[in-house]
């Protein structure tokens, strides 16, 4: 099977968290109109003239659908989108991509219930927004500080360079809806999460089952790197697959199995015989561990 990448795996806990937290996933357009992205980048062919320029942030679209939210009397607004923003890097120059993850929260923190008073929860405020940008910065793989600013919070890396913010909105809204808070970072993937791929064996395996008797005190983990160390490079891979207990063994009996194989050529049995009487002499000299006769 091939892993997911890196990156997919980031965004896949990001969104189990935040749905968790009641949040909901919204997929905005990347396009803008030119008064909003002054110093963005223009298409050369744009689709209407409403639609201009590229996206530099993700929350103007979350704020729109806010809105709308509101048009349609809902008060209650919790949206999080995993999105590209475009960043001009001069003409004829194609603009820069980043990943970024952006959420804004507004109305009440919880269901109403009849046991609050007069029957409304309280509504979300700064203290909630602190903690979902602080759950969402080491999930997201940044890091840096988290400082405050005039308007909230701000993450700051160790060059002094914004990488996320968290704040209140400034935004037209009825009179009866809660401050919209909201929040933006970038997501990042450390290098030693790359996945490191290897080209499909075009040789077969041999497949050796080993019964051992292990020693009291002695763990599979010492076994496992004693096999691994006396079987070298032709050792793809061992797993345990059975555990044996009976009075008449003096210690317990554990299963291995042995997958062995070369890139190169096919194994013979012979050679493949010959390796596991190697590993048993290095089980039994540095373990004490034999193979069971029974």
């Amino acid at each position: 099977n091939v892993p997911d990448a890196p990156i997919e795996k980031v965004k896949a806990t990001v969104r189990r968290v935040l749905t968790a937290m009641g949040l909901n996933e919204a997929r905005t357009l990347p396009l803008v109109r030119s008064e909003d992205e002054e110093d963005g980048t223009a298409l050369l062919n744009p689709l209407s003239q409403e639609e201009t320029h590229l996206r530099q942030s993700l929350l103007p679209g979350l704020v729109k659908s806010t809105q709308h939210n509101w048009a349609m009397r809902e008060r209650n607004v919790r949206l999080f989108e995993i999105g590209i923003v475009f960043n001009d890097t001069g003409e004829g120059v194609r603009p820069t991509e980043t990943l970024r993850l952006a959420g804004v929260l507004t109305g009440s923190r919880t269901p109403a219930h009849w046991t609050a008073e007069g029957g409304s929860a309280p509504d979300y405020d700064h203290w909630d927004l602190k903690h979902v940008f602080t759950q969402m910065v080491d999930l997201c793989g940044m890091s840096g500080t988290i400082l405050p600013s005039d308007n909230g919070l701000i993450l700051q890396t160790v060059y002094e360079e914004v990488v996320g913010h968290a704040g209140a909105i400034d935004v037209e809204a009825p009179a009866w809806a809660a401050p919209l808070l909201g929040f933006e970072l970038d997501i990042a993937v450390s290098d030693d999460a790359t996945v490191k791929y290897q080209p499909l064996p075009t040789t077969p395996p041999v497949e050796r089952d080993l019964a051992l008797v292990l020693p009291q005190g002695v763990t599979a983990g010492q076994v496992e790197e004693v096999i691994e160390g006396a079987a070298g490079p032709l050792l793809e891979s061992v797993s345990v697959f059975d555990e044996y207990l009976s009075e008449e063994i003096a210690g317990r009996s554990v299963a291995w199995r042995l997958v062995l194989r070369s890139r190169e050529r096919t194994l013979k049995d012979r050679e493949a015989d010959k390796l596991v009487k190697k590993i048993l002499k290095y089980l039994k000299d540095k373990l004490g561990v034999e193979r069971r006769q029974a």
